[in-house]
């Protein structure tokens, strides 16, 4: 049960930070330009050639001036793999603050696709460190206060989310924790807040299945993030008899 719960925290951590990055993404896109395809193609041709990369939107929809839904987001990493690929992320932002660094999503919901998290065979290094590097410096140049972002709610269906460690070999006996592979990841999620590099978020609702059989039907509790490790409060898991 303690690998268990192990590996749950590391799939939460791993989902929660590609949300933190994804937001952060999408409040500066929102920002470049004033038209919706036009937004999306001229705000992730200037994010590609920034983070030397591969970043697109497919179409963006602005239902109303605080409502925006993404279609078929992509992200790759600096060796042209896939860190992420969305099929639908509807946003609701409350506000966003240009001098104090505040953002207030209301809520977010992704709907369909894949995250791809991993560690380099060499250095260790996550695949997706240089896009937090990139809007770390951007922001110390503005302010020297870390930015802070609050999302009231998350919903996540139908995910995939792969993890592999590719400084680690491969297991063939029951659940290698170190090349992990979950399906129908569904998460709902409250009072998201990130700030100094904090996450702590309340998960009222997570299922999901891994490639070795394991099956999460549910799982709720209070998870706080800290470069230091995961902490899980008030928790509440059930498996399948």
């Amino acid at each position: 049960m303690v690998k268990i719960l192990k590996i749950l925290a590391r799939l939460i951590g791993g989902i929660l930070e590609w949300i933190f990055i994804a937001l952060i993404v999408f409040a500066f896109a929102i920002r470049t330009a004033p038209v919706q395809t036009y937004l999306a193609r001229k705000a992730t041709e200037f994010l590609s050639k920034e983070l030397k990369t591969v970043v697109k939107i497919d179409k963006v929809d602005i239902v109303f001036v605080d409502r925006a839904d993404l279609k078929g987001v992509l992200l790759k990493d600096e060796q042209g793999d896939t860190i992420a690929k969305i099929n639908s992320l509807l946003v609701n932002v409350s506000g966003i603050g240009a001098f104090s660094g505040k953002i207030h999503i209301d809520e977010a919901t992704l709907d369909g696709g894949v995250v791809k998290i991993n560690r380099d065979a060499k250095t260790g290094d996550y695949n997706y460190w240089f896009i937090e590097d990139y809007f770390a410096s951007e922001s110390k140049k503005k302010s020297s206060e870390s930015p802070l972002l609050r999302v009231d709610r998350v919903n996540i269906s139908n995910l995939r989310f792969h993890y592999d460690d590719y400084r680690k070999t491969y297991s063939k006996r029951g659940m290698d924790f170190d090349h992990l592979a979950f399906s129908d990841v569904n998460l709902k999620a409250e009072q998201i807040q990130i700030k100094d590099q904090v996450i702590s978020a309340k998960i009222s609702d997570f299922s999901t299945t891994e490639k070795c059989g394991f099956e999460l039907s549910e799982f709720n509790c209070f998870a706080i993030i800290t470069p230091a490790g995961l902490s899980l409060k008030k928790l509440n898991i059930l498996t399948p008899n």
